[in-house]
């Protein structure tokens, strides 16, 4: 039987450091035994080739369920070289070689090649050579930002056989990536890829790797006509995917024909795309502000200042830079001067040495030469600036926000002197909307805007995220200048009151915010700004019961205000036959309505008309779905607790909808007589 016994004793006997150096992370038995399933799909498979051998988990998962192959392991690190030899030394079926798999092997073809490639950040190694071989063996040129992970697979691709089958697993970032579009149009255009199947795990995949894990399947065959997107958030999904995977299409997934594959969008689309809400009133973030990296040091070890190591060096505070070093140190989502002096007085990190203006200075001076002495003006960044111990310009930015997440993106509104390293971006309003600050940092607190921005992150596994500064550039928020001046006012109010400490403050600007961005249209806009009132807004002045009516023994009241409201025929079920006993509005009501004085209530069945009479027995702000487990409890809506009356009518009648084509507020009397 196949385990990981090999992998468990390496693992406890080999350091992390030297396994982190060659990209050692070991894929699960479990999904090694799946993926050779995908190969042995080629029932007449022989020859399989292992790219980046390791301990050879899969060519063991392969031989036993087959015993007749004839296995190539390519690795370029020695020491578990030599431990793979010992394990395969009495196999015949294996041949291993010690050497760099991409500067070997390109004119073999395989009937299978099965892979878990190495995985480095590309600071971390040079790939020149990679994507200069991919160039000139296959015509495409890759970006220098390429992860030597989709390298490996590219050169896969291309050596199969007919009908040969590829199975890697790989971090899923090159999908949603800008270096990942040259990686896709080679997918688009070889058209072998089959099935995408990403792993949306609570634990990451692979020990020690901070990565989304998916695995790409490959067939050079001629069921091209498609690629299947899964995302499996469990093992016994991924059994389950499994039981379809091996048909031309897998009703599993989310099947994307060649022709609709796009390379210049993130492939999250396809993977995750299902339940996405449509916004509308959009406009790309930077029509209000812009964001940028914070400053980099190249040194921070150096160039990092408490107020204690600057009275240590005598640091005078002219050659200091007041600045956040520690996004730990910011606690809440302000930040002013007094926060900023209380992170100096706890000894915090809080500025950084700008001795460029001041070297005449004698202490600012032999702080440089200790620099030069540390050799911190050789280091990569120091040593491409003049002075060397120069800092970028930065001023202080109204917002931050953090790099990476996994609750969330967090926006800090910043109002101190203070600027900032990379652990945030900065955010810089544009001069043109500097009067839209406020209410832009309101906006982005909400749900709402991190639902729009989530289009854009890069995810690294066990929920972390990320977002560099041109995510957040090149995604949307809503056109905040189209929210009406009353709209405007309640939101800076409700951002008072979160300063104040009221949580539930947000809640209540999201509710704002999602009519702005479900309303499609101007008019819908106009009809927020003049004739509708919020159904959250309606909350706060009637928290408990707006009305509350008692039966009068089905004695009519003709002086009574009556509304009639239009069904939809998907719920005509209950009023057809008077056993309804609640109505739910829209999240707006017309303000012309006066709520105090809601009595009667008549169904307008939308193609037919009003027949039944109901009393409003208590009217109120609740919530869609209130008592079902979906229930959002800030969906609210007005809720009338009705009770059947009388059928008012021998047939339905048809009456003028005046307000909204929706309602119609009139009374008892005019709807009998007029």
């Amino acid at each position: 039987m196949c385990t990981a016994a090999a992998e468990n004793k390496y693992m406890q006997t080999v350091p992390m450091g030297h396994r982190k150096e060659f990209a050692q992370f070991f894929t699960p038995v479990e999904i090694a035994q799946f993926m050779s399933r995908w190969i042995l799909q080629n029932e007449k498979a022989q020859s399989i080739l292992e790219p980046a051998f390791g301990l050879g988990i899969f060519s063991r998962a392969l031989l036993e369920e087959k015993t007749d192959l004839h296995i190539t392991g390519y690795d370029i690190d020695p020491t578990i070289f030599l431990s793979a030899q010992s394990l395969f030394d009495s196999s015949q079926n294996v041949s291993l070689i010690l050497q760099d798999y991409l500067q070997s092997d390109w004119e073999n073809k395989y009937d299978g090649i099965i892979c878990n490639p190495p995985y480095l950040k590309f600071h971390d190694y040079d790939n020149t050579f990679a994507t200069s071989i991919i160039k000139e063996k296959l015509g495409y040129a890759l970006s220098g930002f390429t992860n030597l992970y989709t390298i490996f697979l590219l050169k896969s691709i291309n050596q199969l056989n007919k009908n040969g089958r590829c199975a890697y697993i790989v971090p899923s970032e090159f999908m949603n990536s800008d270096y990942g579009v040259a990686v896709k149009k080679y997918l688009i255009e070889s058209k072998k890829l089959r099935h995408v199947i990403v792993f949306d795990f609570e634990k990451d995949v692979f020990e020690d790797a901070i990565t989304t894990a998916c695995i790409l399947l490959c067939s050079n065959d001629s069921s091209n006509a498609s690629v299947s997107f899964s995302c499996v958030k469990n093992e016994n999904q991924l059994y389950e995917l499994e039981e379809n995977l091996y048909s031309t299409t897998c009703g599993f997934s989310n099947d994307i024909p060649y022709s609709d594959l796009d390379q210049s969008i993130k492939w999250r689309n396809y993977y995750a795309g299902e339940g996405k809400k449509e916004f509308h009133n959009l406009v790309p973030f930077t029509t209000y502000a812009k964001v940028s990296r914070g400053i980099a040091t190249g040194a921070n070890s150096y160039f990092a200042f408490s107020q204690k190591k600057a009275e240590e060096y005598n640091i005078p505070e002219s050659s200091l830079l007041p600045c956040i070093c520690h996004c730990s140190d910011i606690k809440g989502h302000f930040f002013d001067n007094t926060d900023f002096e209380k992170l100096r007085v706890e000894n915090k990190s809080v500025f950084l040495f700008n001795g460029q203006n001041n070297t005449e200075d004698e202490s600012v001076y032999k702080y440089i030469q200790l620099g030069e002495e540390q050799e911190i003006n050789r280091k990569f960044l120091t040593a491409s600036r003049t002075p060397w111990y120069a800092l970028e310009k930065r001023v202080p930015p109204q917002i931050w926000v953090t790099v990476f997440n996994r609750e969330g993106l967090r926006f800090i509104r910043n109002t101190s002197k203070a600027t900032n390293l990379t652990t945030f971006h900065s955010i810089y309003v544009n001069d043109s909307h500097k009067e839209y600050v406020d209410l832009l940092y309101a906006y982005l607190l909400t749900n709402t805007a991190h639902q729009i921005f989530d289009e854009n992150r890069r995810e690294y596994g066990n929920g972390l995220k990320k977002f560099e500064p041109n995510d957040l550039n090149l995604g949307k928020i809503l056109d905040i200048s189209i929210i009406n001046k009353s709209d405007q006012k309640r939101i800076l109010n409700y951002l008072e009151q979160y300063k104040g400490g009221v949580m539930d403050a947000i809640n209540k600007i999201d509710t704002i915010v999602q009519n702005y961005v479900s309303a499609p249209n101007n008019m819908d806009i106009q009809m927020l700004e003049d004739n509708g009132i919020l159904c959250s807004t309606i909350l706060e002045q009637y928290p408990n019961e707006i009305v509350s009516n008692q039966s009068n023994n089905n004695k009519l009241d003709y002086s009574k205000n009556l509304l009639v409201s239009l069904v939809k025929t998907d719920n005509f079920e209950f009023f057809l036959d008077g056993s309804a006993k609640s109505y739910y509005t829209g999240k707006k009501f017309p303000s012309s309505v006066a709520l105090n004085k809601l009595y009667y209530f008549m169904p307008y069945m939308k193609g037919l008309g009003i027949r039944d009479l109901y009393l409003i027995k208590i009217a109120r702000v609740g919530t869609r779905k209130e008592g079902q487990p979906d229930n959002d409890p800030n969906d609210f809506r007005l809720v009338f607790e009705i009770e059947f009356v009388t059928q008012l009518f021998p047939d339905y009648k048809k009456v003028h909808l005046d307000i909204w084509q929706t309602f119609k507020d009139t009374t008892l009397e005019a709807i009998l007589y007029n």
